[in-house]
């Protein structure tokens, strides 16, 4: 093998690299004598078919497999005896290849900067924190029981905001039933804006027994965009009207949510009104320290790596924008304005996660056996019913499952960095504390 370096720019480089025809021949002629030992050919046992048949037959698949091959041990041996770290996958450009030739390729290789991570102690971070107040907990408490309340059909009642309404509703379009709103002997609570607000109008000051029957413009967001802003026909029969029943706090109440009695929900509810302002606490300190480690290193970004994260971010941008969930902010500008700033996400992105990879790297931070296990454990807890798919998608999908270690190193690295640092706490309210959320 001959190996001649093309470019050296930065994190760029090229190699031109050639592989003797004989090495070529060799290759590919033991790849027809292992296929000639598993083909079976009409007239001939198996093991026994001459290489001059298989090679008639197979010769392309072989040829094709033995520049794969030859590509892929070749290249490996260029980047380790390098000692090159690869950004992305080698980019490869045949230039000469065939039987009895030399096999001649360029290989564009991208690497990840060789930088210093700053020293993590000299940052110094506030720490917003809140806890649990007496008129929050209440309104939890309230809005509890009025999401677990009863209805109670009411003969002759005229449906106002808060009822609950028992329908079948029959939304068509061009004769088509629109079925991302057709609602089948199923009950819903007028006001909860769990239908289209036009249509839920139209039900206020109905009762049991009405049929409806009307054209209704869909909105813009409508999740079928053809349909969105559409007139749609739209059939409504009323089966029942219900009033809320509103339930008592009491043992009886707490055992229906599976708690021991009133005093074991209330301080089970109080746990996790805690816990909820914990995690938020803790998300808005990990943005304040991502912020940092940005502001304060300076590093040589792979644009190859740039690019990749940025037409992820693009793409899901596109597909949510299909979908009527964009942010109202972006709907006005320019896709050249709106790819100018998802570039510099994608920058900030990659940049944030070398340093992170660099920190976890020098303090030897590992995701272990047993962190995969408990992450595949919770997911398959989401989905209990896919248990087995889930195993085996991590286990037989290599990318799957380094999609799975990157955010829990990064965690293990963000909390690394939170225990070696100075944190000063400061108490806010929960109205200040979901304030600087939003700002993220």
């Amino acid at each position: 093998m001959q190996v001649k370096e093309l470019k050296k720019k930065g994190l760029e480089r090229e190699f031109k690299i050639i592989v003797s025809s004989k090495e070529v021949t060799d290759k590919l002629n033991g790849s027809l004598e292992k296929i000639s030992k598993d083909v079976e050919i009409e007239g001939f046992r198996k093991g026994k078919v001459p290489l001059n048949i298989v090679k008639q037959r197979f010769g392309q698949n072989a040829l094709n497999q033995t520049l794969d091959e030859l590509i892929q041990s070749t290249s490996n041996e260029v980047i380790r005896e390098n000692n090159l770290r690869l950004a992305i996958k080698p980019k490869v450009d045949v230039k000469n290849f065939g039987e009895e030739k030399d096999l001649e390729y360029i290989m564009t290789l991208e690497l990840l900067p060789e930088f210093k991570a700053e020293d993590i102690k000299k940052l110094n971070l506030t720490k917003f924190v809140s806890k649990v107040n007496e008129e929050d907990y209440k309104k939890t408490l309230d809005t509890l029981s009025q999401t677990q309340q009863n209805f109670q059909k009411k003969e002759g009642k005229i449906v106002q905001n808060g009822d609950g309404v028992l329908l079948n509703l029959r939304p068509t379009y061009n004769n088509e039933i629109v079925k991302e709103a057709l609602i089948e002997n199923r009950m819903t609570i007028v006001g909860n804006k769990m239908i289209i607000p036009e249509i839920e109008n139209k039900i206020i000051g109905t009762k049991e027994g009405d049929k409806l029957n009307f054209i209704c413009k869909f909105p813009k967001n409508f999740p079928n965009k053809n349909i969105a802003e559409k007139d749609v026909k739209v059939e409504i029969d009323i089966l029942e009207v219900r009033i809320p029943q509103k339930k008592v706090l009491d043992d009886d109440f707490a055992k229906s949510l599976g708690a021991a009695d009133i005093n074991d929900l209330k301080e089970k509810v109080k746990k996790q009104m805690q816990g909820e302002l914990d995690n938020l606490s803790k998300t808005v300190i990990k943005k304040d320290l991502i912020d940092k480690l940005d502001k304060i290193h300076k590093i040589n970004l792979p644009q190859g790596l740039v690019n990749y994260e940025f037409e992820n971010i693009w793409a899901k941008f596109s597909d949510d924008k299909s979908k009527g969930l964009i942010d109202k902010s972006d709907k006005n500008k320019k896709e050249d304005e709106l790819k100018k700033e998802y570039k510099s996400i994608a920058e900030r992105r990659v940049k944030v996660g070398l340093v992170l990879a660099k920190i976890g790297e020098d303090n030897k931070i590992t995701v272990t056996d047993d962190d995969i296990k408990k992450a595949i454990e919770e997911e398959i807890l989401r989905q209990p019913d896919a248990k087995e798919q889930i195993i085996k998608f991590y286990t037989e999908n290599s990318q799957a499952l380094a999609s799975l270690k990157a955010p829990i190193f990064e965690e293990k690295v963000v909390d690394y960095i939170l225990g070696n640092i100075k944190i000063e706490k400061k108490q806010v309210t929960r109205e200040e504390l979901l304030k600087k959320q939003k700002n993220i």
